[in-house]
Parts: C-alpha cells; structure tokens; sequence
C-alpha cells in the first residue's frame, strides 16, 4: 500500500490520465478537477488529493482536500475534508491513513463540514478536534416516486432490476399525479395564508453589494461565509454536469455524484416594506432544493420563515427540501405544515484545534460550506 500527493498545480493533468483507465476506480473526475483549479483560495502547491493503491496499482481509496481562508483572517488558511473513500473490504488501516496524509499535509488545519455517526469517532479520534452535532430535516414536498425508484440503489440486482422497470411503467407516474392532485390545492391554500402584507420576493444568481453587506452584518459566528469571489467561482465551475456518452463512462468510475440534470444555485431575497430582511442561498439539484447559507434580520425571523415555506409551497417543481439550518429546523419543529414526509436527519461538523484560536469553540457552519454547496 502506498499514498500519492496531488497538488493543485497537477490535478487537472492527474484526472485527465485517470480518465482512459479501463475497469478501474478513479479518485476524481475532469470536471471536478477543472473546478478546483480554479479555487481562488488554492495556491500551486496545495496537496488537494491523496489515493491509495493496493499491490496492483490500483486505486482503492482517496481523500480530497478543498483549499479555504477564514474571511477576517485572510492569513489563516485551512482545508474542508473533501471526497473521502475506501474501497470495500481493503480494510481500515487505509481509510485511516488516508486521513493522517491529509491531517499531516495541512498541518492538522482542517475542517469537516459534512460527517456522520461513522466517521465521527475516526476523526475524533486521530484529529483533536471540536465537533457539533447539526440536526436537520429531509422533506418529501410532493410525491416523486417516479425519479425516486429509478434512482433507487440496491445491491440485489433482481431487487434493483424490478424497482427500475416499476419506475418506467405509468403505475408509479400515475400514482404521482394522483397524489399531488390532491396534496397541492392544500398547499396553495396553506402558502396564502402564510403570505405576509407588506413582503415581497425576488429570485436571482447575482450576489449583490447590498447581500454582500446584508451577509456581513448578520453572519454571526460562522467559521466561513460566502463573498463574491467565492460565489462566482461555485456558479462558473460545477461539479455536476450534464450526462454524455463521452463522460459517461469516466464517471461510472467514481462512487460520488457526477450528473445531474438540473443544478442551479440562486438567491431567494426577502423584503419586508421593500427593506432586505432574509437572504437565501437555495440550490436545486433534479427537483431537490437545498438550503445553501441563510441570513435572517433576527427581528422579524418568524415573520420571514414563514414566507420562505409560503415559497416552497408555491414551488410545484421542488419535490424535495433538505435543510440543517438551525432557524428552518425550529421553525419545521414548531409548526406543521402539509408535506408529504418529514424525516429526521442528523449531520455533524468539526473545527480542528489548531484552528480553534482563529474561530472560537462557539463556531457556527451552515449547510453550503464545504464541497457540499458543489452537490
């Protein structure tokens, strides 16, 4: 078992020559790769990636790192874990080293903005760190069953066999129509009384001076926070692209998401008597909105949540809502409103302590930090 450092300088030349490997597991794709050299945070020789080969030289295992500063301190660099996987049954030893090459490279300045009750107690344990717990919700706004089966995975192929065919037959698309012919109306209905007199909304890609200025102001303690170079750099250069038969092929390679259909980011601006009073950063992924970075005048929280679900309500395209943000989770908590499904779901992030002095132990991270505002 050996390990291979990837600069940032050398990731796009790397992924380029993993592409025309036959059979084989490759640890990033051309697209993502071309992304991430254009990081306005990265410098040359930043390590971005590391992989594992086993005795025949293949790929069994790799884990990403994504270059960032801490706005205010733009001296203080650090890395989000990205991307991090084993091949089944190689082993732990691996994935754990993996993790140490990472840790090592960076100086132990890492953040960890997506984790779960797996791989918690690994990096607890090999990097000191300051870890929270993030609950949040995954939300069936209307049935999707149709998308939702053929997208099903299974490793009983006669399981997965059966569920894709069942997707294509008009049973599972009827049963959809039917279902939201009548759930909808109710969610109409719902949406105006959510309303308020007096807010309005509108929806954009720029990002603004005045959000610029609105993001500052009530950012708290975010350990990061999006600006306008950041933005344009996540707008321009997606990881998720269009299926062809040419990338077809090379993604079949690599287990994370490499396509989707729709994938748009967007600004939802709240004004009440046309002052900014919420600022969201939504992303839509094939009929799923995310809420990316939230900012609320505290003021009048209650008043602008409401006109955000008054919003998704009104949204017959969004089937699905996944949010973490502490406020939207309260306020699903508190009040009850006629989705389909509601499921519980749990994240957990981390602050290393080496960078502990630089954010505080009161830190704060929203859902789109990390890589996971690319997916």
């Amino acid at each position: 078992m050996s390990f291979t450092h990837i600069s940032i300088k050398d990731l796009e030349q790397f992924s380029l020559s993993l592409a025309h490997l036959h059979g084989q597991n490759i640890a990033i794709t051309p697209w993502r790769a071309k992304s991430q050299a254009k990081n306005p945070s990265a410098k040359p020789d930043d390590t971005v990636l590391i992989y594992a080969t086993d005795e025949h030289g293949n790929i069994c295992g790799y884990i990403g790192a994504l270059p960032a500063r801490i706005q205010g301190c733009y001296k203080t660099r650090f890395a989000w874990s990205s991307c991090w996987w084993v091949k089944e049954n190689v082993g732990a030893a691996i994935s754990i080293g993996l993790l140490n090459e990472i840790l090592i490279a960076w100086d132990y300045k890492i953040m960890f903005s997506d984790m779960n009750e797996s791989n918690t107690p690994v990096i607890s344990r090999f990097c000191p760190s300051e870890i929270k717990k993030r609950p949040g919700f995954l939300i069936w706004l209307r049935a999707d069953l149709c998308r939702k089966t053929a997208g099903y995975r299974h490793k009983n192929r006669i399981v997965l066999f059966f569920l894709k065919t069942l997707a294509y037959t008009r049973i599972v698309h009827l049963a959809d129509l039917f279902i939201n012919a009548i759930l909808f109306p109710l969610q109409l209905l719902k949406a105006r009384q959510l309303k308020t007199p007096g807010i309005t909304m509108s929806e954009s890609e720029e990002l603004t001076v005045e959000d610029v200025n609105f993001i500052n102001e009530h950012k708290e303690n975010d350990v990061f926070y999006p600006d306008t170079k950041w933005y344009n750099w996540v707008l321009d250069n997606p990881w998720l692209v269009k299926k062809t038969k040419t990338n077809k092929d090379i993604a079949s390679k690599y287990y994370f998401s490499s396509f989707a259909d729709e994938n748009n980011l967007k600004w939802l601006r709240i004004r009440k008597n046309g002052k900014l009073s919420g600022l969201f950063l939504l992303s839509v992924r094939n009929r799923t909105v995310k809420t990316q970075f939230a900012y609320v005048d505290k003021s009048n929280e209650y008043l602008i949540l409401k006109n955000l679900f008054s919003h998704f309500l009104n949204k017959y395209k969004y089937k699905n809502l996944i949010s973490f943000h502490p406020l939207i989770v309260a306020f699903l908590r508190q009040k009850k409103l006629p989705f389909l499904l509601y499921r519980r779901k749990e994240r957990y992030c981390a602050v290393s302590n080496a960078l502990l002095n630089k954010t505080g132990k009161d830190f704060t991270m929203q859902d789109g930090m990390g890589d996971y505002v690319f997916t």
